[in-house]
């Protein structure tokens, strides 16, 4: 088995899978600010058990093409313990659109 920091899970390789939903709403006038909720799934079909996560998207459109992301997504159920190792908690950081839709 091998912790792999893309999926934040042990996984048994070769497969693992990893599905995730969420809404997120609108908020201020032009719609610069979206907060909303998230679930989160990765499977791990060799170990026969899947991570479930939770937690709250937010994202602030600082410019037009400049955007602030803030994730906090913790592990709702898991068999492994691996505390903030698991889970999307507390991610900051800062995207920078190439191309963008202005009534977006």
């Amino acid at each position: 088995w091998v912790y792999e920091e893309t999926y934040r899970a042990v996984l048994d390789p070769p497969w693992v899978w990893r599905a995730m939903t969420g809404y997120l709403f609108r908020f201020l006038d032009t719609g610069a600010l979206r907060v909303g909720p998230v679930v989160q799934a990765v499977g791990v079909p060799a170990r026969r058990f899947a991570i479930w996560r939770a937690g709250i998207l937010a994202r602030m459109r600082l410019a037009h093409n400049v955007e602030l992301r803030g994730t906090f997504v913790p592990v709702i159920y898991s068999r492994d313990k691996l505390g903030a190792a698991g889970a999307d908690q507390f991610q900051l950081g800062i995207r920078y659109l190439w191309a963008y839709s202005p009534d977006r």
